[in-house]
């Protein structure tokens, strides 16, 4: 594993053991668990697979970079982690599971993947910073409590059919305006409990065969819901049970278009390395923007790779590496290994090494002397001992 416990971690694709490489799969549940020394991680592509509460309450955790074909979060896999602040999600995601964002205090900013299609379980981002979320078009369902407790959450946009709004998807937030599209079919108690800042309310969808429970929504005298005249009159049992609530029918060619949130002023650049020196990396770029930067190994180490939110960069004859059309969060991760020599014998002889014999010792390390013996095999002596590149003493 390159990197040092206390700060970035970066896991290889593979693991030399005894002799042999082994590929790195997946991450055991509770990995991390309540760590309070790393700070950073960056997972590689190789690695398809994690168990449940992976970072579960790891204070110390504030960056983390998922394997970039991870289709699966499970959950609890960020729960109660006060301190993450940047989280790189895959764009082969898929699915994220209960609890997985709960309590993370510091995460205000979070883009979700265009091919995201299933919120499974409940409390998925409660209690979360996050500010807004732009939910993808292949999402038709939210998690009961997926938003609850969200105390700086002002802006949701859902770009496809939402079919069901659940219990408390968005209780205690500061979510302003909502758009109910003409697919939602279910709206559950407390959908938007204590939402004291909604002022808009827009829907387009029919009653809901169901009913809408009287505690959907808070009586908010700064609350207009604008329905849609196409089904106006349905409504109508639901405007009696909430009087002290604004009602604008709307004519249905008038409704308005509702837009995906504008993109943040500028995304995070951030650095994480190993025996590896990043230089030129900007500390923000703009949306849809560029940077460029160089890497350079420490003495005695060759840079090994180079990944820019977990996908593998690779430098011009110059040695600089481009990144263009940002449009997330950058972490940087540049990781090198030591550089390593092979002492070799010829003719009938081997090396011996501590306790272990070779016949070609391929773990010299750049920089450092080598303490080693030359045996003969049987039947023979050893004449002379000869060296390139190397001084040998006695």
């Amino acid at each position: 594993v390159a990197g040092s416990v206390g700060s970035d971690l970066i896991v290889p694709p593979t693991i030399a053991y005894n002799g042999a490489s082994y590929t790195v799969t997946g991450v055991d549940k509770y990995a991390f668990r309540s760590n309070e020394e790393v700070v950073s991680v960056v997972l590689p592509d190789t690695i398809t697979t994690m168990g449940d509460s992976v970072f579960y309450y790891s204070d110390s955790i504030e960056t983390v970079v998922l394997p970039a074909k991870l289709k699966t979060l499970p959950k609890n896999t960020f729960y109660g982690c006060s301190n993450l602040k940047t989280v790189i999600l895959p764009e082969t995601l898929t699915t994220i599971n209960a609890s997985a964002f709960y309590r993370t205090y510091a995460l205000e900013q979070l883009t979700l993947p265009a091919g995201l299609t299933t919120f499974s379980g409940s409390s998925i981002f409660s209690g979360s910073a996050i500010r807004s979320v732009s939910i993808p078009a292949g999402v038709k369902a939210l998690g009961s409590s997926m938003f609850s407790g969200c105390s700086n959450l002002e802006t949701v946009y859902a770009a496809g059919g939402l079919t069901a709004l659940p219990s408390s998807v968005f209780a205690t937030t500061k979510l302003q305006q909502f758009y109910l599209p003409e697919t939602v079919t279910s709206i559950a108690s407390r959908a938007f409990w204590n939402c004291y800042e909604l002022t808009d309310l827009y829907i387009a969808c029919d009653y809901p065969s169901a009913g809408v429970p009287t505690d959907a929504l808070s009586d908010l005298a700064t609350l207009t819901v604008h329905i849609s005249s196409k089904y106006a009159a349905n409504w109508e049992a639901f405007q009696k049970n909430y009087y002290c609530v604004n009602f604008d029918i709307v004519d249905e060619n008038e409704m308005p278009t509702i837009s995906a949130p504008a993109a943040p002023e500028s995304y995070s650049v951030q650095a994480v390395t190993a025996h590896a020196t990043v230089s030129g990396l900007p500390e923000t770029v703009a949306p849809s923007g560029s940077y460029s930067f160089t890497v350079a190994p420490e003495s005695g180490y060759s840079v090994e790779r180079v990944t820019v939110n977990g996908v593998t960069v690779t430098p011009d004859d110059s040695g600089v590496c481009t990144v263009e059309n940002v449009s997330d969060a950058q972490v940087v991760a540049a990781s090198a290994s030591v550089i390593t020599h092979t002492v070799t014998v010829e003719g009938n002889a081997k090396i011996k090494v501590g306790t272990s014999t070779y016949s070609a010792y391929t773990d010299w390390a750049e920089g450092t002397d080598l303490t080693f013996s030359v045996t003969a095999n049987s039947g023979y002596v050893v004449s002379s001992v000869t060296a390139e590149g190397g001084t040998l003493t006695d």
